[in-house]
C-alpha cells in the first residue's frame, strides 16, 4: 500500500531531523520512493515557536494505518519528540497525511485518514502537490484544487534549496 506522510520540525538541527525520520522509516522496513523539496513555514496555531522545515514523502509498506502510525509515532520518539504542548515545538513531526486505502476512521483521534486538516495548511499541500500532483481525497477533492483555494499571504511556505535524500540514494548535492 501506498502512504503519503508529512515530515515537520523546527527545534534543533531541523534538516537532520527530517533526514533521520526518513531513515529511521527505512529502517522499520518502510520504503520510501518519493520525497519533496524541504520548505520552511510560520508555525501554525501556536505562533510563539521557531519556524519549520517541512516536506512530504511517499511510502510503500504492507502495514495497516494503524501500524503505519504505531512507526511514525517511534520515529518521532526516537528524534526526541516528548509529550508537550498541542502543536507546540517539536524535533521531529510525523503525520499520516493519505493512503491509497481511501477513508480509514477508528475511535482513536490520532488514525484519521486523510488527515483531518490537510485541507486547510499550505505547509502540506504544496509538498504533496509536489509528489502527487493529480491526487484526490477520497471525496473527490484535486489536493491543487484545495491548495488553489488557500489564501497564500496568510500561510505563507517558502521554498529552501535544502533537499533529503531517499534511503539507497546518492545524497543530495552530489
Amino acid at each position: 500500500m501506498q502512504f503519503w506522510l508529512g515530515l515537520g520540525s523546527n527545534l534543533g538541527d531541523r534538516v537532520a531531523a527530517l533526514q533521520a525520520g526518513i531513515d529511521t522509516l527505512a529502517a522499520a522496513g518502510v520504503v520510501a520512493d518519493a520525497v519533496s523539496s524541504v520548505y520552511e513555514t510560520a508555525p501554525q496555531d501556536l505562533a510563539d515557536q521557531p519556524a519549520f522545515l517541512n516536506a512530504v514523502i511517499r511510502i510503500r509498506t504492507d502495514l495497516d494505518p494503524p501500524a503505519v502510525l504505531a512507526v511514525a509515532k517511534r520515529v518521532e520518539h526516537e528524534a526526541g519528540r516528548t509529550a508537550g504542548r498541542r502543536y507546540g515545538p517539536r524535533p521531529l513531526d510525523v503525520d499520516l497525511l493519505a493512503w491509497e486505502g481511501g477513508e480509514w476512521h477508528t475511535s482513536d483521534p490520532d488514525l484519521v485518514i486523510p488527515h483531518p486538516r490537510i485541507c486547510d495548511r499550505r505547509f502540506v499541500l504544496v509538498p504533496l502537490v509536489e509528489v502527487e500532483p493529480f491526487m484526490e481525497l477520497p471525496d473527490g477533492s484535486r489536493i491543487s484544487a484545495l491548495l488553489d483555494a488557500l489564501d497564500a499571504p496568510s500561510q505563507p511556505v517558502h521554498s529552501t534549496p535544502l533537499a533529503l535524500a531517499l534511503p539507497g540514494s546518492a545524497p543530495p548535492g552530489l
